[in-house]
């Protein structure tokens, strides 16, 4: 009598963001009920915010729409895609983004921004305060264009801002004042304004 086993092994091809979209057009992903990014080839599900999440995102992301109307930036809500990582094969959707004038040109490919945002937001959530979680979100975004990375800590009510090119990062607490320097002046947001 033979015996039938399992296949111990199975090997798959790393997936690319232009072969996520084939999928997206051939309909074997819905968007309207998957929130995914790419990492490291694989499609990785990442399950909506709660409410205070939302709620934080979402000030930061009116904060950044009301900048960006005033001097020619775009601003980006949860839901746009940027195609980052040392050889843009990661696809990241950060919880808010600011693309300044001088880099829309990223913004020109389709159907994702070829490239990080100038500044990339993510507000953490109950399962995403691991330094190492955040480090390798934060290299991504830098090796593809970024020059500011806010970590937003709901829990201890504080944002760590990680600056392009330097080996140090800030963390502002109580009523510090955030910025966009050095991607662009006249910006800023009170962390009372963030945190309820």
């Amino acid at each position: 009598m033979a015996i039938q086993t399992a296949l111990s092994v199975e090997v798959r091809k790393k997936l690319t963001p232009a072969d996520v979209w084939q999928m997206i057009e051939r309909g074997e992903i819905d968007t309207h009920e998957r929130w995914f990014e790419l990492i490291e080839g694989e499609i990785v599900d990442v399950p909506p915010a709660g409410p205070e999440g939302s709620e934080t995102e979402l000030g930061i992301g009116a904060a950044l729409f009301l900048f960006a109307r005033r001097t020619s930036g775009r601003a980006f809500g949860s839901s746009a895609g940027f195609m980052v990582g040392r050889n843009h094969q990661q696809l990241r959707a950060p919880d808010a983004s600011y693309v300044s004038p001088a880099r829309l040109h990223i913004l020109e490919s389709k159907p994702w921004a070829d490239g990080a945002p100038d500044l990339a937001v993510e507000v953490l959530s109950e399962g995403q305060y691991g330094a190492a979680y955040a480090y390798g979100k934060v290299h991504e975004y830098f090796e593809a264009g970024a020059q500011l990375v806010w970590l937003v800590d709901r829990r201890q009510k504080e944002v760590r801002v990680y600056r392009a090119g330097s080996d140090e990062y800030a963390i502002y607490r109580n009523d510090a004042v955030l910025t966009l320097e050095p991607i662009a002046s006249g910006f800023e947001l009170r962390l009372s304004d963030i945190f309820r």
